[in-house]
């Protein structure tokens, strides 16, 4: 059987997750996000497709919590999937810079940063993740921090 992989973002709004998938993750992944899709039957729908075909995918959401992720990790386990987590260090102040750039729906108030900032709690290998990778941002662009 083909191996396939489903990847789950996990960060504050800002924190450089889409921007990440577009230089790192496409066109290999099928792309999820609920801000694209608007409605979570949407996403349920071609994450579905994606488990039944056996495709790799990215789930592109704040994934903030182990609450959140449970949404994605158990099924894409039981499909069969390597289940890999990114999770971007909540940095609020350029979280919030990143987001003032933004417009339209793309933007996000500034409180929903920082209240997701205070509930967020990076992935860790008892929810099921096969592997945890660190992404932070510098001067030269992504460093990832792989066996996290």
């Amino acid at each position: 059987m083909e191996k396939f992989e489903v990847v789950v973002m996990c960060g504050i709004p800002g924190s450089g997750k889409t921007t990440f998938c577009r230089e790192r993750l496409f066109p290999q992944y099928l792309y999820i996000s609920l801000d694209r899709l608007r409605s979570r039957s949407a996403e349920a729908e071609l994450f579905a497709f994606a488990l039944r075909r056996r495709k790799s995918c990215v789930i592109d959401n704040t994934n903030i919590n182990g609450h959140e992720r449970t949404r994605y990790v158990p099924a894409a386990k039981k499909a069969g999937a390597s289940v890999v987590a990114y999770w971007f260090d909540p940095d609020v102040r350029a979280c919030r810079a990143r987001n003032a750039s933004r417009t339209g729906r793309e933007r996000v108030p500034d409180f929903v940063i920082g209240t997701k900032a205070a509930r967020f709690a990076p992935p860790n290998k008892a929810e099921g993740f096969d592997d945890i990778r660190k992404v932070s941002i510098d001067g030269d662009g992504f460093k990832v921090e792989e066996g996290i």
